[in-house]
């Protein structure tokens, strides 16, 4: 092969590649109402900044002066000025000197030539990506395990004094310890069993954390004594080995690379860490459990987007008997998968347009 021919090759392949890295790149769509400059301010969160410059949020990484994420997390302080950078808009941390010109609406963003690096600021703490107050008592607790785990697993058969209550301190009698070269446990209640919702397949029930205890006594039953407890632990508990699963400090918002259609089966109580009983709908930052998981191929800080389910309505003009079409469904909002199971997720609602109910569809964005 000469090296024309060979440089040509080279040179087509890469343009191949950038074409097709090009095109499965979604463009960045700027908030219709985005300000021109913004101060973060303290108990500000990644997302809502994100959301006052984007229509979608997850986007924030291209919409950076140098087309990625940001040399450092958000500071209170930090001044974002946006701009235009080859008819592109991107975002500039603290540059500049201060407010750019006034812009009326419609007017193009002001032309910035680059310098290579940002300023770094000693400010305050950074800013979250979201409230992580509201999805911390879900990242450790409780998890999804399936109908098999929960049989196969160790049980609480009886409480000192035939109580109804065991806490911190006390003891457990516990049957069916195969394996003792483990001494630490979770001690887990039967929760809500999940279904999916188009099926209505089973697909894992929640597992709520009592807390751990320590085998003090090997044997059938086994005596256990509770090391620490978030909620009392009764007859028929189950004991789960601890298990070593990590659980992200920060997430990366960005859509799963698969196509993923699926439902809203359950809201979540932050309170008590349930399934919440009797709630019709809700809103957002509202905990929700989806019938998707990791086999599905979604990850913690995937970004799926929420479709009111149409429902159906009787047609009362074409006069034709049980004649009921659904209605089609609507754009509703979004949420953020923050803990993965197998086959069950947990996601935060970031944003929506109207109350979200039992059975919306959940999707890869468009």
């Amino acid at each position: 092969m000469s090296m024309n021919i060979r440089n040509t090759f080279i040179g087509l392949l890469t343009l191949i590649a950038c074409t097709a890295a090009t095109a499965g790149k979604k463009e960045v769509v700027l908030n219709p109402q985005h300000p021109d400059r913004y101060v973060v301010t303290a108990g500000d969160t990644l997302w809502d900044v994100a959301g006052k410059f984007l229509k979608d949020p997850w986007q924030w990484p291209d919409l950076w002066e140098t087309g990625k994420k940001a040399e450092r997390p958000l500071r209170p302080g930090d001044v974002l000025t946006l701009i235009s950078v080859a008819g592109v808009p991107r975002l500039q941390l603290n540059g500049g000197n201060g407010t750019p010109p006034p812009r009326r609406p419609g007017d193009p963003l002001p032309e910035v030539k680059l310098s290579p690096k940002v300023r770094a600021s000693d400010m305050a703490a950074e800013i979250p990506l979201i409230p992580f107050n509201l999805v911390r008592a879900f990242l450790s607790s409780p998890k999804v395990v399936t109908h098999e785990e929960l049989d196969n697993a160790p049980y609480v058969l009886e409480l000192p004094d035939n109580r109804h209550f065991a806490g911190t301190g006390d003891k457990l009698y516990v049957r069916g310890l195969e394996d003792s070269s483990q001494d630490t446990f979770g001690v887990f209640h039967k929760g809500s069993l999940y279904k999916d919702g188009e099926s209505g397949e089973e697909l894992g029930y929640e597992a709520m954390s009592v807390g751990t205890a320590r085998l003090t006594q090997e044997g059938d039953p086994a005596i256990f004594t509770l090391a620490n407890t978030t909620r009392e632990a009764v007859v028929g508990d189950r004991l789960l080995p601890q298990d070593d699963e990590r659980i992200p400090s920060s997430y990366e918002p960005r859509p799963p690379a698969a196509e993923i259609k699926g439902h809203i089966i359950a809201f979540l109580d932050s309170d008590t860490t349930k399934v919440r009983g009797g709630a019709s709908s809700i809103g957002q930052y509202a905990v929700v459990a989806l019938d998707r998981g990791s086999s599905d191929g979604l990850e913690v800080g995937h970004v799926l987007e929420i479709d009111s389910r149409g429902k159906a309505v009787k047609d009362k003009v074409s006069g034709i008997p049980f004649d009921s079409p659904d209605l089609p469904n609507e754009a509703a909002g979004s949420l953020l998968i923050f803990r993965c199971f197998e086959r069950v997720s947990y996601g935060l609602i970031m944003h929506t347009s109207r109350e979200l109910r039992l059975g919306d569809v959940v999707r890869t964005p468009n």
